[in-house]
């Protein structure tokens, strides 16, 4: 009989665990091992040692960044108050449920990612990403392409991008727009076969400065051939919404959806714009306005604010119904100071339908801009199905041009609309506004009266002098007095708002005001 001694068991016993151990070793060897991902991987680009990703040893490059390989959920963090030279590369996505996140830690002024090249941060065909508190450079020379955000995608779908609360200045390079143009953010579908387009895009909350060209560009299909809007277009970019970003100093356009359906331009701030413009009769014609759309359909553009864009031979204006677009609504906006004036309408042959209604203008150059913008391949056509009503107008001359040359009607109005606007000149003059053959039941005050069933009067401003800061305050001094002669003195328009600027409903059976604004009715 063998006896053990307390050396010969706990041999043993230490044996029989090891065994136990590399048999577990040996079946995890058939197959990877998949350890979940760390939840962020920090980047400090001044940090001298760099390392593992984690807080305490971070990556410090942007290459080594653009190699992260984010799976989905995860987070790529910069450290704030540091800089990062050169360009960020994102070609990964995450998924519905677990989203990849690119953005900031710590505490201190917002991280630096100063670009050198065509963009500073390039997302690639990435889907379920959000980009958030970064500030986003990329200087250049005005021969080079240069960009804030670039996001691509390229013959495939890309959706649910979020670009918010970044601040994008300094972006400087050639004055291209459309597909591969310059600017602080662009978004460019690419391909054919099949078409990339883009799926809930949100670009939200952002600050933009001193960019040239443009300042957010979106170019959502290559596909050319849109059909009107009341048809589907399987090829265009849907759910794109652009809201509560602020827009300054930019060598061209503000904001502008292009290969879209019904995209949403909201809340925007834009302001400085055209900067760079020069005559459309010259070689290499920068012709910009503040929001538009092109190759779109079903746009609403709402709620905004366009100032002081400039006029140096073309456009300038705040708002654009253009040609190549259907379905366009620009509501409730203010436009105000624009040396272009507050909206181009295009004529040329296209589908072409637009209600421009319960905006307020104050001190545009122009009331209307009225030419055929594709001049290049000779079309001309009207303004049919374009309607202009409830707005209100003021400014020292309120007429219409063809790019700034005073017309004694409009270029070609067609069965243009133009209904229940207030128009007051500040400075009297002589020269009618040119509305059209359907233009009736508006208000004109220090200018002669235009179309049928006009009046004209003082429609009795709040306070027109007085100017806030907010949209909001600055259209507080041009609602009407209850004793204005423009309240009830409108005609209904079929299939128009059902609100006005203020968020106050339009009356559906008494008469609706003139004017932007639709005065509360009091119980009696």
């Amino acid at each position: 009989m063998v006896r053990w001694s307390r050396t010969m068991v706990f041999t043993s016993l230490l044996f029989a665990l090891c065994v136990s151990l590399l048999g577990r070793d040996s079946a995890s060897a058939t197959g990877p091992v998949h350890l979940p991902p760390v939840h962020a991987i920090h980047v400090n680009c001044q940090d001298p040692g760099g390392g593992d990703g984690s807080q305490s040893a971070p990556l410090n490059s942007l290459s080594e960044a653009s190699a992260a390989n984010l799976q989905p959920g995860q987070s790529l963090l910069f450290q704030r108050g540091t800089v990062c030279s050169g360009a960020l590369g994102v070609q990964d996505s995450g998924t519905a449920g677990d989203p990849i996140r690119i953005g900031a830690y710590g505490k201190g002024p917002l991280p630096q990612i100063v670009g050198n090249g065509p963009d500073a941060v390039l997302l690639e065909n990435a889907s379920n990403v959000t980009v958030e508190d970064l500030e986003i450079t990329n200087p250049g020379t005005p021969d080079t392409p240069r960009r804030g955000v670039h996001v691509v995608a390229d013959g495939k779908l890309v959706e649910d991008v979020t670009l918010e609360k970044l601040f994008i200045h300094d972006v400087d390079g050639d004055l291209q727009k459309d597909t591969g143009g310059t600017g602080g953010i662009q978004l460019d579908a690419l391909g054919t076969t099949p078409y990339g387009r883009f799926d809930q895009i949100t670009i939200s909350d952002n600050q933009i400065d001193n960019v040239s060209r443009s300042g957010i560009f979106i170019v959502g299909t290559q596909n050319s051939d849109r059909p009107d809007s009341s048809k589907p277009w399987p090829f265009g970019s849907t759910a794109i919404v652009v809201s509560g970003n602020s827009l300054d100093h930019l060598a061209g356009d503000g904001i502008v959806a292009t290969g879209t359906v019904g995209a949403v331009l909201k809340d925007n701030a834009v302001s400085d714009g055209n900067e760079a413009g020069t005559p459309y009769n010259e070689p290499g014609a920068i012709c910009d306005a503040g929001i538009w759309a092109w190759n779109a359909n079903s746009t609403l553009i709402e709620d905004n604010i366009v100032s002081h864009m400039e006029f140096n031979g073309c456009d300038g204006e705040g708002y654009d119904v253009d040609y190549n677009q259907d379905g366009t609504i620009v509501q409730d906006n203010i436009s105000e100071d624009n040396g272009g004036g507050f909206i181009l309408f295009c004529t040329d042959k296209y589908p072409h339908h637009g209600d421009v209604r319960y905006n307020l203008s104050i001190d545009d150059a122009a009331t209307i801009e009225d030419a055929p913008c594709d001049i290049g391949a000779g079309n001309i056509g009207t303004l049919n199905g374009i309607r202009m009503y409830n707005n209100t107008i003021v400014a020292p001359t309120p007429l219409a041009a063809l790019e700034m040359l005073p017309l004694s009607s409009l270029f070609n109005p067609g069965d243009f609309v133009f209904v229940n606007n207030i128009v007051v000149a500040t400075t009297p003059q002589s020269t009618p506004l040119p509305c059209g053959d359907d233009c009736s039941n508006n208000l004109f005050f220090g200018l002669p009266s235009s179309g049928t069933n006009a009046l004209n009067g003082n429609p009795l401003l709040k306070d027109p002098v007085g100017r806030g800061t907010t949209r909001e305050s600055i259209a507080k001094g041009f609602q009407i007095d209850r004793k204005s002669p423009a309240v009830g003195a409108g005609v209904p328009v079929t299939g128009g708002a059902t609100q006005d600027f203020f968020g106050h409903p339009v009356p559906t059976v008494t008469p609706p005001a003139i004017g932007f604004d639709q005065p509360p009715v009091r119980a009696s």
